[in-house]
């Protein structure tokens, strides 16, 4: 990985203030927070666990794991949908069928993106 992980971190710290004021407008209205999503774009925490050869950051689990731990100390609901986004890139490992039938999800319908462990095993992937 090119950035350390420190770097990650003061990334999310440099964001979490905006981030935590935000928090109380997230929770009160149940609503997905659009923002701080954009905000991780601009500084490029979304790709924090995507490949390096795919264009990511290629993070490792303990990267991956110390960021998010960073935005749960902000925002709850960043932290959990930011979670669910990225650790996807995680469990499907580099080499995993998973990863392969990621890539081939146009040809099974009824999976359609976001795909959930439950939806590959109905579709028998």
């Amino acid at each position: 990985m090119t950035v350390d992980r420190s770097e990650l971190v003061h990334r999310v710290r440099t964001l979490g203030p905006v981030i935590a004021e935000r928090a109380v407008r997230y929770d009160r209205e149940a609503s997905f927070p659009f923002e701080n999503f954009a905000d991780f774009r601009r500084v490029g925490l979304l790709a924090l666990c995507v490949p390096e050869q795919h264009g990511g950051l290629g993070a490792s689990y303990a990267d991956y794991v110390r960021v998010s731990e960073e935005i749960g100390r902000y925002c709850g609901a960043t932290a959990l949908t930011f979670n669910m986004h990225n650790a996807t890139m995680l469990w499907c490992g580099p080499n995993s069928s998973c990863r392969r039938t990621v890539r081939r999800r146009i040809a099974v319908p009824e999976c359609e993106p976001p795909i959930s462990p439950p939806q590959l095993r109905r579709a028998g992937l």
